[in-house]
């Protein structure tokens, strides 16, 4: 199918998607936080920080930062050295009562020795981002369970 084919095909929808990569002690992934921008959601694989940074689009800057440490939500023992995947999904919370509204992207981060994985948000503000007002908040630990279920030996 062609290119223009294509255009045909969808009209007016738009296309977006998430990218990961990794590398031998960072993975970074982007995610949707808000309709008409996404974050850059990075992971230290030696210190377990994760954090995702936001590019304003009236400014073109970095004006907003959310960060956490992943060793504890996780069960990790850093003398280990843990290995981590991590990749970004879609959600769409409610609204709530607070003023910060969850972001579009959820970043599932797991360590593969022990499968244990966890999930996390962001309580982003919309109006900070509409008048390039800097914002930095924690990333908000959702849910965390683990992936194997039988016990292995060392």
């Amino acid at each position: 199918m062609s290119a223009e084919q294509l255009m045909t095909l969808l009209g007016d929808k738009s296309l977006r998607g998430s990218t990961a990569a990794t590398g031998d002690t960072f993975a970074m992934a982007t995610g949707a936080i808000d309709s008409d921008v996404e974050g850059l959601y990075m992971l230290d694989f030696i210190t377990g920080d994760l954090q995702c940074v936001v590019l304003n689009w009236r400014t073109a800057k970095f004006t907003a930062v959310f960060r956490t440490n992943v060793l504890n939500d996780l069960a990790i023992d850093p003398a280990k050295q843990p290995k981590y995947l991590m990749t970004t999904g879609m959600i769409n919370f409610p609204r709530g009562a607070t003023l910060a509204r969850p972001s579009n992207s959820v970043v599932y981060v797991m360590e593969t020795s022990t499968g244990n994985y966890a999930a996390y948000g962001i309580p982003w503000r919309r109006e900070f981002a509409a008048t390039g007002r800097p914002q930095a908040a924690a990333l908000l630990l959702l849910d965390a369970g683990t992936a194997r279920t039988a016990a292995l030996r060392e």
